[in-house]
């Protein structure tokens, strides 16, 4: 594990735990990231103006076009993404975000045509299974619950991942970075504009605010530079230590707590994901020797 992907793991953490600990104290969940959101584009931009020179075709309209996809998918993520961790708890939202790893190989091999190894299949049964442990209740998959939530959340995630993919095609890394913050920005301020009944929006939030969108930069900022860094494999399998970080953190500063059955499904959830990165891993350094 290089230092790139350190940093992201341990934003990634404290992010979600202060998201949860904002939503806990009834802040609008979309006035919360629509502000993050709008600050941290301002400062991508900042960032590509005094550092990337190369990107001359920011503004390009043919450029943002191909980026529009992506923004609408991460901005559906997040506004419902936020209801899911106000609803529940941060330990689950962890752990159920962290499937996004199995779903969005599938979304690629249908929408992109890519390979697929077919074990992914009887492993997403057996994620299943450990999800079914750690919510105790299929009906609330179902119903709106904020566990069911965190799953629709992975499809919008992993959608999102196969469109950023063909936007990076044709663009560079931070021009689609700063165009799917802002564009995902200006959705979540439309939807806190008309949904002033979830939660507070008050002046006093935003020195807070402007303090937490710096570590959703540097999560950009690391994100980018530790998939340059190494196999996306590697970097897949040591992120999964994430949820790990999350449910101690949270036990001792928000008193989450997980029964024994909802520890077992964790568990089972985990290995399952760590087993198939183990097995994307084996396999691209067998292909790279062939």
């Amino acid at each position: 594990m290089n230092w790139w992907t350190l940093g992201f793991i341990l934003c990634d953490v404290v992010l979600l735990l202060t998201a949860k600990h904002f939503l806990n104290i009834q802040i609008h969940p979309y006035f919360y990231i629509s502000i993050i959101s709008l600050i941290v584009s301002a400062e991508l931009l900042i960032y590509i103006k005094l550092f990337k020179k190369t990107d001359k075709n920011l503004f390009k309209l043919s450029n943002i076009k191909t980026i529009i996809p992506s923004g609408l998918l991460i901005g559906m993520a997040s506004a419902v993404g936020f209801l899911s961790i106000k609803l529940t708890s941060a330990t689950n939202f962890a752990l159920l975000n962290k499937t996004t790893i199995l779903i969005s190989p599938v979304f690629a091999w249908l929408i992109l045509k890519e390979s697929i190894n077919v074990l992914i299949f009887p492993i997403i049964l057996v994620v299943l299974f450990g999800i079914w442990l750690l919510i105790g209740d299929l009906k609330m998959i179902i119903n709106l619950s904020g566990d069911s939530l965190a799953i629709i959340t992975t499809f919008f995630v992993a959608l999102d991942y196969v469109y950023q993919k063909k936007a990076t095609t044709k663009n560079s890394d931070l021009t689609v970075a700063f165009w799917r913050r802002f564009i995902s920005a200006l959705i979540l301020t439309i939807l806190w504009l008309l949904t002033p009944q979830f939660g507070k929006a008050t002046i006093n939030f935003l020195p807070w605010l402007f303090l937490i969108s710096f570590g959703y930069f540097l999560v950009s900022i690391f994100m980018v530079k530790a998939v340059k860094s190494q196999p996306i494999a590697d970097f897949n399998l040591y992120i999964n230590i994430t949820p790990v970080i999350v449910a101690v953190m949270a036990f001792f500063l928000l008193g989450e707590k997980l029964n024994l059955i909802q520890w077992l499904g964790a568990g089972i959830i985990l290995t399952a994901i760590m087993s198939y990165n183990l097995l994307i891993k084996y396999d691209t350094r067998n292909n790279s020797r062939s």
